[in-house]
């Protein structure tokens, strides 16, 4: 079907609630300012290269059936004045997802490949649930903030690869996963608040990945490899669960405050880079297997604990007597 094509300024303020049943091509402006939603009931939703869908206010709804919204040129959010929601299948292929003023949700699963991401000062895009899978280069900027939170998932697929570059403070995780079937590459700066790291594929960092605040990371069936720098400084603890921390040859990890941990299962980290404690702000300890492969362990200010050896073949299980003095407690310990 034809469908519809829109190359001027295309309202929807309705009292009521809307419904899309076909097809919108959209190569001029299409603006969105009510509190009733704007529905898809087996509709589709193509937002051309040239073209640009201003949701100041309310929300884009999956009503019944098969529906999209394909997004080729920008999605913009532009006005605080209240909730601005993308709750259909939405598909990102190429183009720009900006907040300017507010708060732009995205709920459903999503698929992008490529993109870019812009939110100004105060701002954030924000994806709270919802799978959404990612390939390509992405890019992430302005003064406002990226964010994955809540019960969603970034994910790569197997074979494939996502980089991500992001400009200082413009990308937080602050829960949610990252599942690396494939492989995800951080080539800006990411801030990791809390959340998992999980997949096959692992996660490699060759920019700056900033592990903060008070909330447990976990890498957990993966492994994070570490051409860049990882800074680590806050009193939630880095959680290992049948993970690997690879800092590699050119790659420092540089624990602050805080500390490595084992959950469960086979964990480690292998140092062929730098491994440093750099600030005396508090405990900075590594609780679970260390394996330096020629690498450089430093402590600039303060103490670097490393207390996670595995158990050694030589290692012998010993109780400790009841009267820890004496003849009886001084025999106990020589035969061990």
């Amino acid at each position: 079907a034809a469908g519809v094509t829109n190359r001027g300024t295309f309202n929807i303020n309705p009292i009521g609630q809307v419904s899309l049943g076909g097809l919108f091509n959209n190569a001029g402006t299409v603006v969105q300012n009510s509190s009733s939603p704007f529905n898809f009931d087996h509709g589709t939703f193509n937002n051309l290269p040239e073209g640009t869908f201003n949701l100041q206010f309310g929300s884009i709804r999956h009503q019944s059936g098969v529906n999209a919204f394909n997004n080729m040129g920008a999605l913009l959010e532009t006005t605080n004045s209240g909730a601005a929601e993308v709750n259909v299948a939405f598909h990102n292929l190429g183009g720009t997802i900006e907040s300017r003023d507010g708060v732009l949700q995205i709920k459903s699963s999503t698929e992008n490949v490529s993109g870019r991401f812009l939110a100004a000062a105060g701002s954030r895009i924000e994806y709270p649930a919802g799978v959404h899978s990612f390939v390509g280069t992405l890019t992430a900027g302005g003064d406002g903030t990226l964010r994955l939170t809540g019960s969603a998932n970034f994910h790569i697929e197997p074979n494939d690869a996502a980089i991500f570059d992001a400009s200082p403070g413009s990308f937080e995780i602050r829960g949610g996963a990252i599942v690396a079937e494939g492989e995800f590459i951080n080539a800006g700066e990411i801030t990791w608040k809390s959340g998992i790291i999980t997949g096959d594929g692992g996660f490699t960092n060759n920019g700056t990945l900033l592990i903060k605040d008070d909330q447990a990371k976990l890498l957990q069936n993966g492994s994070l490899n570490n051409n860049g720098l990882i800074q680590q400084n806050g009193s939630g603890p880095f959680r290992f669960e049948h993970g690997i921390l690879n800092n590699l040859e050119n790659g420092v990890f540089d624990l602050q405050f805080g500390s490595l941990a084992r959950v469960q299962g086979v964990n480690g980290v292998n140092n062929f880079g730098r491994f440093r404690e750099s600030t005396n702000s508090g405990a900075a300890t590594v609780d679970i297997p260390f394996h330096n492969q020629d690498g450089v362990i430093e402590s600039q200010d303060g103490t670097l604990r490393i207390t996670g050896a595995k158990r050694s073949k030589f290692a012998k299980d010993f109780t400790l007597p009841s009267t820890p003095w004496g003849t009886k407690a001084d025999r106990a310990f020589l035969d061990i």
